[in-house]
């Protein structure tokens, strides 16, 4: 069963119910750069195994090494999302640089 990042095992004992830690459990995220982000990055695609990481935001932190602009652009699953959306195991997330134009 899976609790949080770890897997467990649960057994019942006299007091209630307790987890025991099997193994940590490592996310895969899918990631796609988009123009001046992926001349930035260096990839137009990565696959990222982690643990620790919640939202896209953490995805941009995991692999650019900073904290990301406010103006970027973030879908997750091919849907427009905000920066501190959650991220799940096996999601894609894409990133965009912010838009301009006039």
């Amino acid at each position: 069963l899976l609790v949080g990042q770890v897997f467990c095992a649960y057994y019942r004992a006299a007091n209630g119910t307790f987890c025991r830690s099997l193994s940590p459990v490592l996310m895969t995220i899918n990631i796609r750069f988009f123009a001046s982000l992926r001349e930035r990055i260096g990839h137009a695609t990565l696959t990222v195994e982690a643990d620790g990481i919640a939202s896209a935001r953490d995805v941009w932190k995991a692999v650019s090494g900073e904290s990301p602009d406010e103006e970027m652009l973030v879908a997750i699953n091919k849907e427009y999302a905000g920066l501190d959306r959650a991220v799940a195991d096996g999601d894609e997330v894409a990133f965009f640089p912010p838009v301009t134009g006039g």
